[in-house]
């Protein structure tokens, strides 16, 4: 195959590998959405996703002129589109293989795992990326464009540090266009150690972070399905929300679920009072509501001691469980 064969075929193909990259896009993210509230999917991709093509050069210098031992050096080239995942935490990098894995669009194979690696040698620090080649299980339909089956993609995940060495250091060591010295070599080294030991510590503030904030997720939890039940309207969940539950840490206890269940039979009305005030105040969209009508019920002094806003933003809160507010 020539290398006008290979550019000409080349333009033929982009637009369809370019639709199963885009394909694949949207597919994990569909996925992602379906593990973990709207905020966290809003931060945890950290970069743009874009399906990335190959260039017409790049394509002919890998299938000609790389030594590769390619029995068809146009097909066999399995990355000529592809698609990079950044994540914050090396443990995030589960999450986005297990949506991959359980989608039954495409058959995967698993051609770099760097887990593995640093468990086979566990002294070498080099080059980090999990990368996946996913291929069309059948004949996909995209956007009026026919993706043949077999159609591969590769995908790489990895976290945003992994993103940052690569970046610097594989188009001119692992890729090089000149020897890679000695001394370039080991300085690449010694930063991915330095990458491997500072997502160590990220985890670790992580895993420290999640459990100081185990009781307002669960609070969180209880609270939307309070809301959404006697609203039937979907919570948001925006920066209001953190910042009065943190306020009433000390206020929600165990058994926030059955103080909740009790409180709202007893007021069967705040529901549609919830909706009615929705249209026009952000609090009443957010299912901490629903806890600040139990505390203000309960609890009205101590209520409006620990409340973080101004004041004023209480009142309504007061009149729908028919307490007074007296803010002075």
């Amino acid at each position: 195959m020539s290398e006008a064969d290979i550019i000409r075929k080349w333009g033929e193909d982009r637009p369809i590998f370019s639709a199963w990259g885009q394909f694949i896009i949207d597919e994990v993210q569909v996925g992602l959405r379906g593990s973990m509230r709207s905020e966290q999917m809003e931060s945890f991709l950290r970069i743009p996703l874009k399906a990335r093509l190959k260039s017409n050069d790049s394509l002919v210098e890998k299938a000609l002129y790389r030594n590769k031992p390619y029995k068809d050096p146009y097909r066999d080239i399995t990355d000529k589109v592809g698609v990079r995942f950044v994540v914050l935490l090396s443990s995030e990098i589960e999450l986005v293989e297990h949506v991959i894995c359980a989608h039954d669009a495409w058959t995967y194979s698993k051609d770099k795992d760097f887990e593995k690696e640093r468990e086979e040698d566990p002294f070498q620090f080099s080059y980090q990326s999990v990368h996946y080649v996913l291929s069309s299980k059948r004949d996909v339909e995209v956007e009026g464009v026919r993706v043949p089956i077999g159609t591969p993609c590769e995908v790489q995940i990895r976290t945003l540090l992994q993103h940052a060495h690569s970046e610097l250091s594989h188009p001119n060591i692992y890729k090089p266009k000149t020897q890679a010295t000695p001394e370039m070599k080991r300085a690449s080294a010694t930063s991915m150690a330095l990458v491997e030991a500072a997502d160590d510590y990220f985890r670790r503030v992580a895993n420290v972070v999640a459990e100081a904030n185990r009781p307002l997720d669960d609070a969180l939890r209880v609270a939307c399905n309070h809301y959404q039940r006697i609203t039937k309207r979907a919570p948001v969940i925006g920066k209001l929300t953190s910042l009065i539950l943190d306020a009433y840490r000390e206020k929600l206890g165990n058994d926030l679920d059955a103080r909740l269940t009790t409180f709202l039979l007893e007021k069967p009305y705040l529901g549609e009072r919830i909706n009615e005030r929705a249209e026009t105040n952000a609090i009443y969209r957010q299912p901490v509501v629903v806890l600040m009508q139990l505390f203000a019920a309960k609890e009205p002094n101590a209520t409006l001691e620990l409340w973080p806003l101004t004041p004023n933003e209480l009142r309504p809160i007061y009149e729908d469980v028919g307490r007074v507010f007296d803010p002075d």
